[in-house]
């Protein structure tokens, strides 16, 4: 054997073990892969819980009024979450549903969902009943800021458009000025045809909150549910909406379920729950001179004290200046076929307090813009600079 050949064959020999562990990693893809795919196929033949009836018809709905008849309800084999619950939401009007975890609000929402059926009575929308309608038609007519953070990797417009896909730009506009966001968004080198997610920008906990108030906002729904729709959101901002649900949601029937009584406190009327019934029912202010459930939620709520009678119907001075400002702004807004940069030039007082900011402190503005540059969507946040490389 000649010594090429013998270099050859050594060549040769500590290349096989990696060509075997390349082999080895493909044959592991190829199995996980096949095994998602059979999921997915099972997924897909896989009967729905909730069927429509052979029957249902499609809902209509013209006020929005919504009521359930003696409702009760349990998981399987579980305690009953809710008992023989009676409960009617007049057209136009805000309702909260307020309590503890596990005081039955969210099953409220998903009954009114068809997430899940009653064990017993009715749930009814302009006196239809939704098990005697279909799926599809009644979740169209009700529009859901929910719990969880949901956002897709594209555009924040279309983000926004994923609840209406007919709606208009302007009406999108609106909706980000009512929840403070058109400011930020405007400040963006894309505006709103920035992407979101990986390559784009990546909104905060409470950026996405706002984003899904405005696509609630924005939905087609006459009914609109907010679970926890102010959660990791500041103080000011939650203020600024809650103070100005009918103008965000015009003629439309509003259920807000929330455990924090200062979230619902605007309501035209408040549902108490506790131990699976409502236990107390009012507007604030008669809630609170009844000194019960919701006056205990109430103390804890607010920095854990007692409320005196000052605090009991009003809130905190600095807050006063935005209580007719938000239905002003809606009404004011320059729209057109170059809405977005009218709105901008148009500078609310309050809705544009980012891009305010920026411009009466460039260096926070040049720092902002070099966090922009590595797609991190938070304008307030200093640029960090590694510690040998700062001057002390």
């Amino acid at each position: 054997m000649s010594t090429g050949i013998l270099v050859m064959l050594i060549f040769f020999w500590f290349r096989v073990p990696s060509q075997l562990q390349f082999l080895q990693s493909g044959v592991r893809a190829f199995v996980t892969s096949f095994l998602s795919v059979h999921c997915l196929i099972e997924n897909s033949i896989q009967a729905p819980g909730l069927r429509d009836e052979l029957d249902a018809k499609t809902l209509v709905v013209d006020q929005g009024i919504v009521e359930l008849k003696n409702v009760s309800f349990g998981y399987c084999g579980q305690k009953e979450l809710l008992s023989e619950l009676d409960l009617k939401v007049h057209s136009g009007q805000t309702v909260a549903l307020v309590g503890e975890s596990g005081s039955g609000k969210t099953s409220i929402l998903n009954l009114l969902l068809r997430i899940c059926d009653s064990t017993q009575g009715k749930v009814l929308i302009d006196e239809q009943d939704i098990q005697q309608v279909t799926v599809e038609s009644l979740r169209a007519n009700i529009g859901v800021v929910p719990q969880e953070k949901i956002w897709f990797h594209n555009t924040i417009m279309d983000n926004i458009r994923y609840a209406n896909s007919s709606v208009q730009d302007e009406q999108i506009y609106k909706a980000c000025i009512a929840v403070g966001l058109h400011g930020l968004i405007s400040s963006l080198k894309n505006g709103y045809k920035t992407i979101m997610g990986e390559g784009g920008v990546r909104p905060s906990t409470g950026e996405l909150r706002r984003l899904a108030i405005a696509r609630g906002v924005v939905s087609a729904g006459k009914v609109v549910i907010l679970d926890e729709p102010t959660s990791n959101v500041d103080s000011r901002t939650e203020y600024r909406i809650l103070r100005n649900i009918k103008a965000l949601f015009p003629g439309r029937t509003v259920l807000i379920a929330s455990n924090r009584p200062s979230t619902t406190a605007h309501a035209d009327h408040i549902l108490v729950l506790r131990h699976e019934s409502v236990v107390e029912q009012g507007t604030h202010a008669s809630l609170m001179s009844k000194g019960g459930h919701y006056y205990s939620l109430w103390s804890r709520g607010v920095g854990g004290k007692r409320p005196t009678s000052h605090q009991k119907h009003s809130y905190p001075n600095e807050m006063a200046t935005y209580e007719s400002e938000g239905a002003k702004s809606l009404k004011n807004i320059p729209l057109g076929e170059n809405a977005r940069s009218q709105l901008k030039s148009h500078k609310p007082t309050y809705m544009n307090e980012t891009l305010d900011r920026h411009e009466n402190n460039p260096a926070e503005h040049n720092a902002t813009e070099s966090m922009m540059e590595r797609g991190i969507w938070r304008p307030d946040a200093p640029e960090f600079v590694p510690s040998s490389a700062r001057e002390f």
